[in-house]
Formats: C-alpha cells, structure tokens, sequence
C-alpha cells in the first residue's frame, strides 16, 4: 500500500478513536466530562469533582478503640450528589446518585477553639438507583438501607493518613450546645463498584484517589448533623474508549508497514 496512503487512513483511523474517547463520559448512568472545570478544585490538576449534601448521626454502640474497656461511638450517614464537574445534569432520567458512610471514633482532642476529633475504618459507597424508590422515606435508617438495594456506582475506602495516623481528620465547635458546627477532610481510595476502573488513578497524596471535604451543623436540634460535601480526584476513560484508540495506532502501523 502506498505510505502517504496508509498514513491518511491511519491518521483517519486515529482521530475517530480520539474523537470517541474525548468528551463525555458515562459509567451506570452517570456521565460526567473530565474536560470541565469546578469551582472547587480550580488550579488543581484534577479533572473530576463532585459535590452534594450529607446527613450523619453518631451511634453510641462501637467497640473498645483503645483498650480502657469503654465502647467509643461510631457515625453513620447517607447523603445525596448535587453536582458533578460543576453540573446538574449528569444522571440517567429518573435516577438519584446517593451516597452512604461509616466510620469509627479513634480519638478526640480539646483546644481553644473546641475538639479536634480522628477516626479511623472509613467508608463510603455511592450508589445509582431510582429517585422514586426514596419517596416517602424520612429515617437515616431507611435511606441508608434503602441505598444499599441499589447498584454500586463507587466504594470508597479511608487511608491511613501518616501524619494524623487517623483516616479522617476534623475539628468542632459548640459542642453538646445544639449549635454544633464543624468540617472533616480525609484522603480516599477506590476498592470497587461499576465505576472503579475510571477513578483508580493514584493521583493523590500518597498514591491515593480522591480527596474528601465535608462540613457540618445540627439539624434542629435532633440527633443528626447535617452539611455538604466536595469530592475531587481524576477520572479515566473506560476500557472501550482506550481499546478503539489502541486499535487506531495499530491500524495506523499495519498500513504504515503495508
């Protein structure tokens, strides 16, 4: 085959595997275009950002921490996603992305300012299902459980953090006030769900994949809290996208050699 030839429709052949790989994209009804920017994550080199609100609650039966025979509390929460890359519009219709969290009580600090608190054995699972299965529903023990019938999109786990030695790390004020306020950070990284492949970048301090940000404050005054969270990371095309460019650069080589 002539070269100036091969060259043409390899060239060809490569920018529709560009083509197809660039823009959106869209894993178990989410879509999402890393090419977008968030306010949150501006001047940063992460191109995928989500954000949302939180419900938690501490529940008081957990397990002895650190050995002095008494049981710490753990929390628990279930929260939903507002936006993703700074936009609204990122779900399947009908759908709702939700997120639920567990993590344990390690220790608590008092200072000037009011607590610093660690924990430690975070969790965080998001999960796609249809928003019309959450009507009706007002617990945090029936939206929680309600979630976890739904499809896995991301699971989330805390790193141990070397320089707190806590996987995640926050701080408090007002508390047992009914006025509390409050703000958590802690660094991720992806162990599963339908989505894993995309976010597994190790992009992050110490090779991890997603920062979390989270704040806080009562929920008149029942035992709950109530805030927002900020997730960033990288994202990474699917396998298919990756897989069609291989094949144009292979295309592209075949007809070169041709």
């Amino acid at each position: 085959m002539n070269i100036k030839k091969g060259l043409v429709i390899g060239l060809a052949t490569l920018g529709f595997s560009i083509s197809a790989n660039a823009g959106d994209i869209q894993v178990g009804g989410i879509t999402w275009d890393p090419d977008e920017t968030f306010s949150f994550a501006l001047g940063t080199e992460d191109d995928y950002g989500m954000d949302g609100e939180l419900f938690e609650s501490v529940v008081e039966l957990g397990s002895d921490v650190d050995g002095d025979g008494v049981i710490e509390p753990f929390v628990v929460g279930w929260g939903t996603v507002d936006e993703i890359n700074g936009r609204d519009d990122f779900l399947c219709a009908g759908c709702m992305l939700t997120m639920t969290f567990s993590m344990d009580f390690l220790s608590s600090t008092t200072t000037a300012d009011g607590v610093d608190f660690k924990f430690e054995n975070l969790m965080a699972t998001f999960w796609v299902g249809q928003a019309s299965d959450f009507a009706g529903l007002d617990t945090l023990d029936d939206l929680i459980a309600m979630s976890e019938t739904q499809l896995s999109w991301l699971e989330l786990e805390g790193f141990l953090n070397p320089l707190t030695g806590a996987e995640l790390d926050g701080s408090a004020d007002e508390i047992g006030t009914g006025g509390e306020t409050g703000e958590g950070s802690a660094l991720l990284e992806v162990v599963g769900g339908v989505a894993a492949f995309n976010f597994d970048t190790d992009t992050q301090n110490y090779g991890t994949d997603f920062v979390l940000n989270s704040q806080f404050l009562p929920v008149n005054n029942l035992p709950l809290l109530e805030g927002g969270f900020q997730l960033k990371g990288d994202s990474i095309p699917e396998p298919a996208s990756i897989a069609l460019l291989a094949l144009g650069l292979l295309g592209f080589a075949a007809r070169r050699k041709a």
